[in-house]
């Protein structure tokens, strides 16, 4: 006795006959297609619409038997009887945009589908008979929307409509993202003095507030190009810093051993200890020393005097540099010292090896075999310091890295980053709700702009009070998106390019110093170093000059970041992953040191792009955040 091999069928308990699961799956699928079929065949089988009467074509009351009506001509094809429906005036232009005029006057078409009864004078097919009509009997009454749709044809609908899989080729290809259009900048200064500028524009965005430089004295750096040095801007960098350095009880310099400075009592000295002396002399030479004022006051009064009609002289930038090298941050100051580095010592040995192999040219040079403190002494005793403007710059930037050994410094910038990622979730939730009540409000907005047709009094005081309210909400939301975003920015550990693409430029994000006020630099034509990205390299067009370009506005910023996203992202995603797919298990044991470099290239790549889009992301919404507040607060003005 023959048998079929039984098949295995994990199913609930039961002791009936088991059968192959792709035989019943594929037997109901069968018996479902036929039930659907006799439905539909029911359905149109057994209630033909031509066993239904149609309903009167007017049915509102105040379309009258003796008005002015236009029957229909057309002869059914399957009964032979013509149509009975007719038209008053009023409902054929109404609900279908037909004159009796146009009706009665057009003239016989040769070309008429329909049949038409004989002696009429004129031919017409009504909306019925067009299958045109709006009636529910005619709307209603079709056999596909009797028949409910199935699981299964939900599923085959949103599989044509999304795709089978989540990664499969979408049905519509994406807009292609065209890049923005760059401006070159042209540059007023070497790119050595530039990136000087640079860091200490950075260095004030992060650390203004804890150096005590106001926001009037930070907006003059908003442009990286502008003239500097005619501001009061290196007197309170110096000022302040140096006071930090002197009060501040965190800072731990890295004094040399060879070069430790000491006292009268040849006791060693402390930062502190120096700074605060220099400090004291300043103080002295400006008149403030006897008036008894706190620390912090006599920080801000020198300020003053020097940041005016004082200046700071060759004595206060020999000062600095003193404090500088002692500390281990002067290495390549352009100022004499007492205290000279080893690399200062090592130039100054090669210039005078050269000297002595040229004694021509040595004749008019004897100033150069002078002592350290002969140097030092001629130095301060210039009226004005034979500085550059790189030089000054190179001091200040040389004083913040001094700023940056206070841990003080540090544990601020960490404090102001903490708990980030909460307040971005409750600032999205508190945006949600305000949009919804934005949308409330402005219901009620428009109600009492109706009653104001009335001259109503309490209408104009309720719209007002709406219009303020309104306008507060949003002033306060949009300001603590600001702060947000400002504590992003600053919570970057290290300042750097913003990323780079693969033609070879680099992008870089200044940030804004005019944060803290609406006080912002007049004389500040170019606006792209703080609202803009800085790109340097080639450009998009395939040019092989080094150059720096600029993108600006608001709608190009957001292309670019559009751009990258589409074009760039994209490419290196694939090559990172098509990489991968061709590398078996087997094969990634036996791989390159070249291949595993360039794996890691490409990996760098996509992440260093993938960080710029988002960077560009937050630029973009920040800018969008400053023009909804500057709109909210001309709104209020008026």
């Amino acid at each position: 006795m023959s048998s079929k091999p039984r098949t295995y069928v994990q199913t609930k308990l039961c002791f009936g006959k088991v059968d192959d699961p792709l035989k019943r799956k594929a037997e109901a699928f069968q018996d479902s297609s036929n039930k659907r079929q006799k439905n539909l065949e029911k359905i149109t089988d057994s209630k033909p619409k031509s066993a239904k009467v149609h309903p009167p074509t007017c049915r509102t009351t105040k379309c009258s038997s003796s008005s002015s009506r236009v029957a229909c001509t057309v002869i059914d094809p399957e009964t032979e009887t013509p149509c009975q429906h007719s038209f008053c005036k009023r409902c054929l232009k109404k609900q279908y945009g037909e004159t009796l005029e146009e009706i009665l006057s057009s003239p016989l078409d040769t070309n008429d589908p329909f049949t038409h009864r004989l002696g009429e004078s004129y031919t017409w097919a009504c909306p019925v008979c067009r299958s045109i009509c709006q009636c529910s009997f005619c709307v209603k009454d079709k056999p596909e929307d009797k028949l409910k749709a199935t699981s299964r044809d939900k599923k085959d609908a949103s599989k044509k409509k999304n795709g089978t899989l989540p990664f499969s080729k979408p049905s519509v290809e994406p807009v292609k993202v065209d890049p923005p259009e760059l401006q070159k900048i042209t540059l007023l200064h070497a790119e050595e003095e530039l990136w000087k500028r640079i860091y200490i524009r950075e260095f004030i965005y992060r650390f203004g507030n804890y150096c005590d430089i106001s926001p009037r004295d930070a907006a003059h750096l908003q442009n990286v190009q502008g003239n500097w040095r005619n501001k009061r801007l290196f007197a309170a960098l110096s000022v302040q810093i140096l006071y930090k350095v002197a009060h501040g009880t965190g800072l731990q310099a890295s004094w040399r051993k060879s070069q430790v400075h000491r006292n009268s009592s040849g006791q060693p000295c402390s930062a502190a200890d120096v700074v605060r002396r220099i400090e004291r002399r300043w103080l002295q030479e400006c008149g403030l020393l006897d008036l008894g004022l706190d620390a912090d006051v006599n920080a801000r009064a020198l300020v003053d005097q020097l940041g005016g009609g004082a200046r700071l002289t060759a004595s206060h930038w020999q000062d600095m540099a003193e404090v500088l090298v002692l500390a281990g941050c002067g290495d390549d100051l352009p100022i004499p010292t007492l205290h000279r580095h080893p690399i200062q010592d090592h130039s100054i040995k090669i210039a005078q090896t050269e000297d002595q192999d040229n004694p021509s040219e040595n004749d008019d040079d004897e100033d150069d075999d002078d002592s350290p403190a002969d140097q030092v002494e001629r130095f301060r005793s210039r009226p004005k310091a034979p500085l550059s403007t790189h030089d000054e710059l190179t001091v200040i930037a040389a004083l913040c890295d001094l700023l940056l050994m206070d841990p003080k410094i540090r544990q601020a910038s960490t404090e102001e980053s903490k708990n980030i990622k909460a307040r971005e979730t409750a600032l999205k939730k508190e945006r949600r709700l305000l949009d919804l009540e934005e949308t409330r409000s402005r219901r009620r907005r428009a109600h009492l702009a109706n009653r104001l047709q009335a001259d109503s009094a309490v209408a104009k005081a309720e719209l007002r009070s709406l219009d303020e309210k309104m306008a507060a909400d949003r002033y306060a939301l949009e300001t603590d998106q600001l702060a947000l975003l400002v504590d992003i920015f600053k919570s970057e550990k290290r300042y750097g390019a913003a990323g780079c693409d693969a033609r070879g430029n680099t992008y870089w994000l200044l940030n804004d110093l005019c944060h803290q006020t609406t006080h912002n630099e007049a004389r500040n034509n170019e606006p792209f170093w703080a609202y803009g990205v800085i790109v340097i390299g080639p450009g998009f067009e395939g040019d092989t000059n080094h150059r720096w370009w600029s993108v600006q506005g608001v709608e190009d910023m957001d292309q670019l970041r559009r751009w990258l996203e589409t074009t760039e992202l994209v490419m290196c995603g694939a090559h990172n992953g098509q990489g991968k797919e061709k590398k078996g298990i087997a094969e990634e044991s036996t791989t390159t040191a070249t291949e595993k470099a360039a794996t890691s290239v490409t990996a760098g790549h996509f992440s260093s792009m993938a960080h710029l889009v988002t960077q560009l992301s937050y630029r973009v919404q920040y800018l969008r955040s400053l023009e909804a507040q500057a709109q909210t607060r001309k709104a209020g003005a008026k």
